[in-house]
């Protein structure tokens, strides 16, 4: 009796000593929690950027997430994930993520107004959502976005950003794919304690700021946007140049001031055009492309680009309202496509244009790369393989759209519009003699490892103008087409690949295989698994029971 008594209490310390093992493993978890990503794509392992920058983060983090309410099983998709990356997040910051599901459609309505104006700021739009189910078609307007508050500092800021032009399931993928960067941005503007100083370059016809007030206003909340000249040495305080639409050409001095500019190792964006033409012109119907001499031609041969003076159709393009007839006294307007407004929605593999929505633009031209020792050359924006090439003399005339285009003709493309230059880059002056009243005493003739971008058309950075108000739109924004493209992504994009080289851009390598259901096949098979899952475990059971009862009765007789 004392042996059994013996053995029960040592039973029970043994088992007391496994719950102490397992509350003590549980408390260390908690303050160092452990995760072991066995997932083959490692959807679950956190960029190195994205953990230093978690740790850099110095007080609690309020989000206010907007995807939330009676979402499309998609969208929950979405969400859940987001969930799933705070969480992994919160190992990594010293203090605590506070989260807050907001559903607008469910607020009263003056506080909906309040939070329609917040979402407005941040550039957050609503995803109008149609779906098919049980034959009946359900529309839902979604807000797919989150504000993150920490010391009195708001950012924000969607999180659906994918190919829109692809189906709801392939654009959700995208965006889980592009979470961990999208987040990770707007936590970094709240550390960033010195904003980079970028230049725009000032003077030679450059646009109306009217036509420039969402490409200032966007980047105005990352960098630090300043005017500057060609007139004198640049210096290297500036992280990178914009270059934006010159109506003039540029002479020697500035051009060798922008040169060595690039061999101190300074990167610029040229959005420049090598065709004018006037829409004051094209409001009567009718205009003529004239050849736009800038005097930078030999500049970008160098480097290693030659824009060419023409013209890219496109199929697959905007829309342009003409007038195709009367009603009574009143001309009646219809919305036709039109070539010279190409979509842009061919990417080469990049990081940079991964998984990113269509680039709108208007009348841009062919670009020809040109071999250049030690450069590499990626084309990121090409018109679709429906587009074709038109030379000088390119007259333009509204009434053309009336007719359906000659489809034989569209087949040159896909056409390069937009090259990333990286390398190290040979000046144009070199075994040239310097212009005149310049200082040439410290002439480099070769640059350190840089990066350029030059985009055949500055439409990519100029944003519609309302005829009514004169009021800017959002940049990006089609009145036309009522749609949002991808141009301030894009543009974004660029300047983290090309400002920071092991940055957070690289989170945007993370990828994800998708795995779609197959609908037809869940269509046809609904009720064979219906009654699987349903008649299979009260069949098992009642099957357990029967043997069980035979085998008791047998041992009873």
């Amino acid at each position: 009796m004392i042996f059994k008594q013996s053995t029960h209490k040592k039973n029970f310390l043994r088992l007391l000593s496994v719950f102490c093992l397992f509350g003590i493993g549980y408390s260390i978890t908690s303050y160092f929690p452990i995760c072991i990503d066995l997932t083959a794509d490692k959807r679950y392992t956190l960029h190195p950027s994205t953990k230093a920058l978690l740790r850099e983060l110095q007080a609690p983090i309020h989000i206010d997430i907007y995807l939330t309410g009676d979402l499309p099983i998609e969208f929950k998709q979405l969400q859940y994930s987001l969930r799933t990356l705070l969480d992994q997040f919160q190992g990594y910051v010293r203090h605590p993520i506070i989260r807050s599901l907001v559903d607008i459609n469910s607020l009263p309505l003056e506080e909906r107004k309040a939070h329609f104006k917040i979402l407005t700021e941040h550039n957050i739009q609503p995803t109008n959502v149609y779906k098919e189910q049980n034959g009946e078609r359900r529309e839902k307007l979604i807000y797919p976005g989150i504000i993150i508050t920490s010391n009195d500092q708001k950012v924000g800021g969607s999180i659906l950003k994918a190919n829109r032009m692809l189906s709801l399931e392939i654009m959700i993928h995208q965006s889980i794919e592009n979470l961990e960067y999208e987040v990770a941005s707007l936590l970094a503007r709240l550390v960033q304690q010195k904003p980079l100083r970028i230049g725009l370059i000032e003077g030679h016809g450059s646009p109306q700021l009217s036509y420039l007030h969402g490409f200032l206003q966007t980047l105005n909340k990352q960098y630090k946007l300043e005017s500057v000249t060609l007139s004198n040495e640049l210096t290297d305080e500036y992280a990178a140049l914009f270059m934006i639409k010159p109506q003039y050409s540029f002479s020697e001095s500035e051009k060798y001031h922008l040169d060595q500019y690039i061999m101190k190792g300074g990167k610029v964006l040229f959005f420049i055009e090598r065709l004018q033409i006037s829409m004051e012109n094209l409001s009567n119907g009718k205009s003529l492309a004239l050849p736009l001499d800038l005097n930078l031609d030999d500049l970008l041969f160098r480097y290693g680009v030659r824009i060419n003076q023409d013209l890219i159709q496109d199929l697959q393009s905007g829309i342009y309202p003409i007038i195709v007839g009367k009603m009574g006294n009143q001309p009646q307007l219809k919305f036709l496509p039109w070539p010279f407004f190409p979509i842009l929605n061919h990417f080469p593999e990049h990081v940079i244009t991964k998984n990113m929505n269509a680039v709108y633009s208007q009348f841009i031209n062919s670009i020809d790369p040109i071999q250049v020792q030690d450069i590499i050359q990626t084309p990121l924006l090409c018109s679709s393989p429906y587009s074709m090439k038109t030379c000088l003399p390119v007259y333009i005339n509204l009434e053309s759209l009336r007719k359906p285009p000659n489809t034989r003709l569209y087949e040159q493309g896909p056409i390069p519009v937009a090259y990333l230059l990286e390398g190290e880059f040979t000046s144009l002056y070199k075994h040239r003699i310097p212009p005149d009243r310049v200082d040439s005493s410290a002439f480099r003739e070769k640059s350190t490892a840089t990066k350029l971008l030059v985009v055949s058309s500055s439409s990519l950075l100029l944003n519609a103008v309302s005829p009514k108000d004169g009021k800017p739109l959002s940049w990006g924004y089609d009145p036309f087409l009522q749609q949002h493209f991808a141009n301030p992504d894009f543009v974004l994009n660029v300047l983290s690949y090309m400002l920071a080289d092991q940055g957070m851009i690289n989170a945007r390598y993370k990828t994800m295989k998708l795995r779609l259901v197959n609908n037809l096949k869940v269509k046809n098979d609904k009720l064979y698994w219906q009654c699987i899952n349903i008649a299979g475990p009260i069949m098992l059971l009642i099957t357990i029971g029967t043997i069980a009862y035979v085998l008791r009765k047998r041992m009873i007789y």
